[in-house]
């Protein structure tokens, strides 16, 4: 079965995270048939297998959460074999157990996601920086580009306004109306 195969190539490699949590699935699946055909004694022997096998990875590095659930799995599973044969006492610390390991998940689960926020809207407000900084740079090549050709750089209505309040002339092509008025003013006074 499987199962051997697994137990014989974790004999070779004890230290292998992988294999054990692959052996807890295995432990698992056959505690839910056993339990089905009502062998729950057996049943109990593979629950407790896969609850000692979880928490071997739980104590070790680099916990994954999948091996977390796995060990609250486990919990629950003896829980509900407990619960089966009417030992209420020992099914309701399982299911605390249980309990207790999915809250942790959870609470976690939570700080992984305001943390994955919080990553998300600080590259956006980086994009925004550097598309502000590019706007800089293209605008600062204009102005030199303008500054190539000797003129001034002067730009649509802000431009307009901040000549009027110096009061320089208009661009070209503005105000001619104006200047004709001017000079015909000019004319008639001498």
């Amino acid at each position: 079965s499987a199962q051997r195969v697994l137990q014989r190539d974790a004999s070779r490699s004890a230290n292998d995270p992988e294999l054990i949590f692959q052996l807890t699935l295995i432990d698992n699946n056959i505690g839910h048939v056993l339990e089905a055909r009502g062998k729950l004694d057996e049943a109990e022997v593979q629950y407790r297998s896969m609850l000692a096998q979880s928490k071997l990875l739980v104590a070790g590095k680099n916990v994954k959460t999948q091996w977390t659930a796995q060990l609250g799995a486990a919990h629950n599973n003896l829980g509900k074999l407990a619960l089966m044969r009417g030992d209420l006492a020992t099914a309701i610390a399982e299911y605390r157990a249980d309990d207790g390991i999915e809250s942790a998940l959870s609470a976690s689960d939570n700080k992984e996601k305001e943390k994955r926020e919080k990553r998300r809207r600080e590259k956006e407000k980086g994009r925004e920086k550097e598309g502000e900084s590019r706007k800089r740079e293209e605008e600062g090549e204009e102005g030199k580009e303008e500054k190539k050709r000797g003129g001034k750089r002067r730009g649509g209505r802000r431009g307009r306004e901040k000549r009027r309040e110096k009061g320089e002339g208009e661009r070209k092509g503005e105000g001619k109306g104006k200047k004709k008025e001017e000079r015909k003013r000019k004319r008639e006074e001498k």
